[in-house]
């Protein structure tokens, strides 16, 4: 019997996918990677020995939009993970991330999301 029925793709740490494939009781740390609109970098030309090389200046900030749609997002998101996990996920404002513990199948159950882009491991595994 196939136990791999979740996007294995969100989820690249080999020890993460051993994780939820096993079905495991134990527990990591992760990084949920939402899938939000991407972010818009500004970029100057920066002139250096002669040559005009691109310098990123700052990400800019977000239409009217795009912000709405990333709270939307971010909201939906909080709320499906609570349900998950029973408590509430740390939000990390900068890398528009979640960092939570889950147990292998909750981890399947948030690959499998459409609101998650990526799983990552917050520390190694033991």
């Amino acid at each position: 019997m196939s136990q791999a029925t979740f996007p294995e793709s969100k989820i690249q740490s080999p020890d993460l996918r051993r994780l939820a494939e096993d079905r495991s009781s134990g527990v990591a740390s992760v990084i949920i990677e939402l899938d939000l609109p991407a972010r818009r970098v500004e970029v100057d030309q920066v002139r250096r020995r002669g040559l005009s090389t691109p310098c990123p200046r700052q990400v800019a900030p977000p239409t009217e939009k795009e912000g709405a749609e990333v709270e939307k997002r971010t909201a939906e998101a909080r709320t499906f993970l609570q349900q998950v996990l029973g408590v509430s996920p740390r939000w990390l404002q900068t890398a528009r991330s979640f960092v939570a513990d889950v147990t292998g199948p909750q981890l399947r159950t948030i690959a499998s999301s459409p609101l998650t882009k990526a799983i990552h491991p917050n520390r190694p595994l033991r």
